[in-house]
């Protein structure tokens, strides 16, 4: 028999039917002793072949995952439980080449990214070690190279007996330095930004405190003006004079225009609420705009009724918001219909007064509705040419209003109607 730890592998058979007894008992002990080299002999080619299948399909699971590894940029390394190195990946040698060796470079990461704390491997009870570290180094030339360590433990199936430590090695290099060119670059729009706004409110907070000293010469320049035109209104020259206020006119309402916006801007309205009639405001307001509606032909039609009442809110600035919108809409109709309504409600707790300016006059195109209260902005440029106007009255009238607690609304369209809405927050008085 072919016995290998008492296991039996084969017989070896002899036969001479020629001659009894012709095996002595020598040659049965010589026999068998033939027969256990063969056994051995035997056990040891299989041995053979099975370790070079197991290496073979070492070799393949290992080429394996060195080719999905390289494709996503990953490289490998075992580490022993001092952290040295055992065995490195070619992907890991190709990230570190600028180095001298891969030794220097696992030393130089290990100075900057120690490993995560150690916890016991569910399988074997060794400490193992288990997050990620990210490593900003510099090569021997100087140039930087970022890399992300992860350490994912012990892997019995790759490594040898006990366990070695798995570490998973990616070159971040790109994705950092975009990142932190990124985050330069959002520090520096919010540098200028912030630079901006406060060049900007600087600005406002100027031109808000030169509003005497614009304003002063050219009350001067109209004052003298109209002084000269009473005393040579039959004349020579009247025409001229006449000219000149209305220039100072013309242009002292841009300034005032202006100056009104910068201080909104810089944060310097303020309000001066007071009792007052709603209805009488706003025939004040019609009163003082009639000469300039008969002017261009336009008839101004009031439709207040008379349980409006009283409000309690600034007077001036709401005046000054009903003045820009119906001389809005003087300016922008000839021979046609302005209508002033008014009307009271209650909503959420809250008295409201709506007033609404209609005309009749060329109306606005609905592309043109998104820009209407934006500053020194007119709906169609060919009307600033037509008409003039510096584009601030609206945008002016929409702060006051929402400075009150209000809200001002687009315009309902049509090619030959055009209405604005203002809804303004107030305290309602008894009559």
């Amino acid at each position: 028999p072919l016995l290998m730890k008492d296991r039996l592998i084969g017989v070896v058979y002899l036969d001479n039917r020629l001659v009894r007894g012709a095996f002595t008992p020598d040659d049965v002990e010589v026999l068998v002793s033939i027969a256990n080299h063969i056994a051995l002999g035997l056990e040891t080619a299989r041995a053979a072949a099975l370790e070079v299948q197991v290496a073979a399909s070492v070799r393949e699971r290992s080429n394996l995952l060195e080719h999905a590894t390289r494709s996503v940029g990953i490289g490998i390394a075992l580490l022993r439980d001092d952290g040295a190195l055992v065995e490195e990946s070619p992907t890991l040698l190709q990230m570190t080449a600028a180095w001298p060796t891969l030794a220097a470079w696992w030393a130089q990461a290990r100075a900057q990214g120690p490993p995560p704390a150690a916890s016991p491997c569910p399988r074997c009870g060794h400490p193992q070690h288990l997050g990620r570290v990210t490593v900003d180094l510099s090569d021997p030339a100087g140039a930087r190279q970022i890399f992300e360590l992860t350490y994912t433990g012990h892997s019995h199936a790759l490594a040898r007996e006990g366990g070695d430590h798995v570490l998973l090695v990616s070159d971040v290099s790109e994705r950092a330095l975009a990142d932190e060119r990124l985050r330069q670059q959002s520090l520096d729009l919010i540098n200028a930004r912030d630079q901006a706004m406060a060049a900007s409110r600087s600005k406002s907070a100027f031109l808000a405190n030169m509003s005497h000293e614009l304003r002063t010469p050219l009350n001067a320049i109209i004052g003298y003006s109209e002084i000269l035109l009473e005393d040579s209104s039959q004349r020579a020259g009247a025409g001229d004079l006449k000219k000149i206020r209305t220039a100072g006119n013309h242009l002292l309402g841009i300034i005032s225009s202006i100056l009104d916006l910068t201080k909104i801007e810089a944060g310097r309205m303020e309000l001066w609420p007071e009792r007052f009639s709603v209805r009488a405001l706003v025939q004040g307001v019609t009163a003082a705009l009639e000469t300039l509606a008969e002017k261009r032909g336009d008839r101004i039609e009031l439709r207040i009724p008379r349980e409006v009442g009283f409000m309690y809110t600034d007077m001036l600035k709401l005046r000054q918001v009903l003045f820009n919108l119906i001389g809005n809409a003087i300016k922008f109709t000839e021979q046609g219909t302005i209508r002033v309504g008014v009307r009271r409600w209650t909503a959420d707790e809250r008295e409201l007064v709506e007033i609404t300016v209609t005309d009749s006059g060329i109306g606005i195109a609905a592309d043109a509705l998104p820009r209407l209260f934006a500053e020194f902005t007119q709906a169609d440029p060919s009307t600033t040419r037509r008409y003039g106007g510096a584009g601030l009255g609206l945008s002016i009238a929409k702060e006051i209003v929402q400075a009150h607690g209000g809200t001002t609304a687009e315009p309902v369209h049509a090619r030959k109607q055009d209405t604005r809405q203002v809804n303004g927050a107030g305290k309602r008085m008894p009559r």
